[in-house]
């Protein structure tokens, strides 16, 4: 089913059994997307270092914060 499609359905179709299966695709996809810009995120943080110099230090932990964040 396609997103005009759901929405040209009539309101008594609401979350009929293929309505229900489009959003559970739907939903589902977005979580797959969701894990891997998660598992991106720790990566990207596990690869920052904590230099010695403490001004470095703390542009690193802005990164690492600006990446949890995003």
């Amino acid at each position: 089913m396609t997103k005009e499609k759901l929405l040209a359905m009539p309101a008594d179709d609401y979350m009929n059994a293929e309505q229900h299966a489009f959003f559970v695709e739907l939903l589902q996809g977005m979580k797959v997307e969701i894990h891997e810009r998660i598992e991106q995120s720790r990566i990207a943080i596990e690869s920052l270092d904590t230099p010695a110099d403490p001004a470095d230090a703390a542009s690193v932990e802005e990164e690492r914060h600006w990446l949890v964040n995003v």
